[in-house]
């Protein structure tokens, strides 16, 4: 039975769900465009079907999944997926830490495949519904439209595990702050971290702590990170070797030089890619100092924390495949409450979703035109730069905070 607090959490958690919601529009949207896509592919070719609406299909379906289910299967044989999947129908080594193998003791095997991939979409979209919050019609309608983009849907239809942990990461967000989800908050960003690494950036989120206790358990969960990954640091190095590093449908700080190098430019993508890096940054640290300070509500400016985190560390480090720009989702709930204001914010928070929607939206602009894979890779470039302002602003915050607190409450 939860106790007061935990039942005072979860309340908040999760907003009253009724018919004057407009989360029940994004939620119509979705499921209307999925039945449609579902239908067609059905009854047409389906690699066509998936085409018309931004995605590359692969067959066998749920990509992603299958290269764990079938490194289940390969583990229970005796080898080791993370070197030699032989069971994946496309050969692919398992670049996941060995952690996820533990499930082989519960029987999942490549026939889960399609239960697991469903699964694990049912998971996104019940933390969609968490992370909206209670919306109006029209701002439901903003989600839905944002949810049936490519980068989206390219993620539902391979499975990728990126799904899962976006779950986790909203769970997390919304029990920061509150006394009795302290622990759960920073547990769960330590789970998503042990399953997948990247999400180590989350840890950020410790810019908005304000209590010692808090502070203390940022300490610690950060440490048992680091030390898992000196751990696996064997694995962690053979996982990026096996992990693809190519332009189509990805986005990082080396997709743009590496699509340059291909056009025959004499460019050394490594260092070019990390001096346009350091320039973005710079540009950031700018725009950070002679704009004034930006406004945070508590829910939605922590989960914007976490996916500015998310997508500037990841797009600074890697490529990244594109499904993986759906933590800039995270982003929505603070732009949408910036758009309803009546000051200079509203237009902050009105271009920013513009411009997440068009970077959702050019998820496979690799495949297009070249005017529309420049586009992207300027939005890209874009949303890097506004999530390290954002970084920046809330660093600002949290330093000012402890010069005038130097006794953090409790």
């Amino acid at each position: 039975m939860l106790t007061p607090p935990q039942a005072d959490s979860a309340r908040r958690m999760a907003p009253r769900f009724n018919l004057a919601d407009g989360r029940w529009v994004a939620l119509i949207m979705v499921a209307l465009f999925l039945t449609v896509v579902c239908i067609l592919a059905s009854r047409m070719d389906s690699v066509r079907v998936w085409a018309w609406v931004g995605v590359e299909h692969l067959r066998p379906s749920f990509f992603d999944t299958r290269v764990i289910t079938t490194g289940l299967d390969t583990y229970r044989l005796g080898g080791d997926p993370l070197v030699a999947n032989r069971l994946d129908p496309w050969r692919r080594p398992m670049n996941y830490p060995r952690v996820w193998l533990g499930l082989a003791r519960l029987g999942i095997a490549e026939k889960d495949t399609a239960t697991l991939g469903i699964l694990i979409a049912c998971s996104f979209f019940a933390a969609m519904l968490l992370l909206m919050g209670r919306i109006t019609a029209i701002e439901g309608a903003i989600y839905g439209m944002l949810l049936c983009l490519p980068a989206v849907t390219l993620g539902l239809e391979r499975g990728n595990i990126d799904l899962v942990i976006f779950a986790l990461l909203v769970v997390a967000a919304l029990l920061f702050g509150q006394r009795a989800g302290t622990y759960g908050s920073y547990g769960l960003l330590t789970l998503a971290t042990v399953l997948k690494l990247y999400p180590v950036c989350g840890f950020v989120i410790g810019l908005r702590e304000r209590r010692r206790l808090g502070l203390a358990l940022l300490v610690i969960c950060v440490a048992a990170s680091v030390f898992y990954f000196y751990w696996i640091r064997k694995d962690i190095a053979l996982i990026a070797r096996r992990t693809p590093q190519i332009k189509e449908i990805s986005y990082g700080r080396r997709v743009l030089f590496q699509e340059l190098a291909a056009w025959h430019f004499a460019v050394d993508i490594e260092a070019w890619s990390r001096i346009a890096v350091i320039g973005s940054v710079l540009l950031a640290v700018i725009a950070s100092a002679v704009t004034k300070q930006l406004e945070f509500s508590s829910r939605a400016g922590t989960l914007m924390t976490m996916g500015a985190a998310i997508y500037a560390g990841s797009f600074a480090v890697m490529n990244n495949f594109d499904y993986r720009l759906i933590f800039l989702l995270f982003l929505i709930p603070q732009l949408l409450e910036w758009a309803r204001r009546r000051d200079p914010y509203r237009w902050v928070g009105v271009a920013s979703i513009v411009m997440i929607a068009g970077a959702l939206l050019l998820a496979n602009a690799d495949t297009l035109q070249l005017p529309l894979f420049i586009l992207k890779e300027v939005l890209n470039w874009m949303a890097f730069i506004f999530c390290m302002v954002i970084l920046l602003c809330l660093g600002k915050d949290a330093g000012s905070v402890l010069l005038s607190r130097p006794n953090l409450s409790h």
